[in-house]
């Protein structure tokens, strides 16, 4: 048995599950008319990398939770790290936690309607284009009243970005903020591993991160350390455009490609010995997940 019980999945849509909202209005009968002649739960969490590492990690009474959130970044992964971290009840040699970094075009934002957090999203190399921009509390979640609540102050969140957002001095930010939350995680002697490595501006500062550091916290996905599960799943096609032969437009993670980022985490946690395991487990084979079939059938009935 593993002396980790717990482990912690913090990151952007690509950790979360993004594309695969069952339950929402949008996507719910597109989704399960894709998906349900399958053995699988038709969950996002089941659908993530982290709901597919739950299932190869529950025999060794490890639970996996996935903090993750459409959207969201940084900013939200160093929020609640610390509030499981200042729990009464943490033990940091129970806990390990899976760290995604996110971009620059991430601004979280306490929205005193809601008494919570938003996240307000914008591109990073134009960010004033309102075509590309957009809020939430929670992306394809927010009930009407929510929606309504942004929408009434999305004028408000445009102009406070315009008056105080500048590329250069986010990216500095960002770097500043990385680094201190890479020493605050080894300040603590907290396990952790990274599957998305923090983001580095183009620039050269007298502090860089250590890299040396990295290394020695980096999740495998291939022999070096700079593929991070968002290059990893890309460049093998694991997206839910190629799984549904272009039916269901949406370039997240597909339900193979999560499964097979599970097996390449799950493959580092014996790695780092935070599993006794001797033996690897394998890729799954690719025809097991194949729908070309019901994909094929939908689209004759233009169902989409």
């Amino acid at each position: 048995m593993s002396k980790i019980k717990y482990i912690h999945a913090f990151g952007t849509s690509f950790t979360a599950g993004g594309g695969y909202e069952f339950t929402s209005g949008g996507k719910r009968e597109k989704l399960h008319k894709l998906y349900s002649h399958l053995d699988e739960e038709l969950t996002r969490y089941n659908f993530s990398w982290p709901g597919q590492l739950n299932k190869l990690v529950k025999s060794h009474g490890i639970i996996v939770y996935n903090h993750a959130e459409s959207g969201y970044g940084n900013q939200r992964m160093y929020r609640m790290l610390d509030e499981v971290v200042n729990s009464p009840t943490f033990k940091k040699e129970e806990h390990l936690f899976l760290l995604e970094f996110s971009g620059v075009g991430r601004q979280e934002l306490f929205f005193t309607p809601l008494n919570d957090y938003i996240i307000f999203n914008f591109k990073e190399n134009d960010p004033h284009n309102k075509d590309w921009s957009g809020a939430a509390h929670r992306y394809f979640y927010d009930d009407p009243k929510t929606q309504s609540l942004l929408n009434d102050n999305m004028k408000l969140i445009y102009d406070y970005h315009e008056l105080v957002y500048s590329l250069e001095s986010r990216e500095e930010e960002m770097r500043r903020n990385n680094t201190f939350f890479l020493h605050y995680l080894e300040s603590l002697e907290l396990n952790y591993l990274l599957g998305q490595h923090p983001y580095t501006p183009p620039r050269k500062y007298k502090n860089e991160i250590d890299f040396d550091l990295l290394h020695k916290h980096t999740i495998k996905f291939d022999d070096g350390m700079t593929l991070g599960l968002n290059t990893y799943y890309q460049n093998n096609d694991f997206t839910i455009t190629n799984e549904t032969y272009g039916v269901f437009d949406d370039g997240h993670s597909s339900l193979l490609g999560a499964k097979n980022i599970a097996i390449k985490v799950f493959n580092s946690l014996i790695l780092y010995n935070y599993l006794n395991d001797s033996e690897l487990d394998t890729l799954p084979n690719d025809t097991k997940f194949c729908i070309k079939e019901i994909a094929t059938e939908i689209k004759s009935k233009d169902l989409f």
